[in-house]
């Protein structure tokens, strides 16, 4: 795959990611000046902790984390997922780097 082809993939997925925060509800995928970790990981635990399955799972947000910050985030979600029986695998380090095309089936 080239370079531009996989950039394309990358933001078409990015997008959708975006799209499908907002239909949900996540509203806050529209400020501008929240970064896209913010806005993915926001999101995720948004849905996880209203979602109806019991997800015990420590789950705070912090907006602007630093990088320990981000990996403890990414951590629960991805186990808030495992619970709530999530059929797509996902890697912490996937949310942290933002991975849109691993995070899309999964928004």
């Amino acid at each position: 795959m080239s370079q531009n082809n996989q950039e394309d993939q990358v933001s078409r997925a990015r997008e959708e990611v975006i799209r499908l925060l907002l239909s949900a509800g996540y509203f806050r995928v529209r400020m501008p000046d929240i970064d896209d970790f913010d806005k993915v990981a926001g999101g995720l635990a948004w849905a996880l902790k209203s979602s109806s399955v019991d997800v015990d799972v420590d789950i705070f947000f912090k907006e602007r984390p630093n990088i320990g910050e981000k990996i403890r985030i990414s951590e629960s979600i991805c186990a808030g997922l495992q619970k709530s029986k999530c059929p797509f695998p996902l890697a912490p380090y996937q949310i942290q780097g933002l991975d849109f095309p691993k995070l899309f089936p999964i928004i």
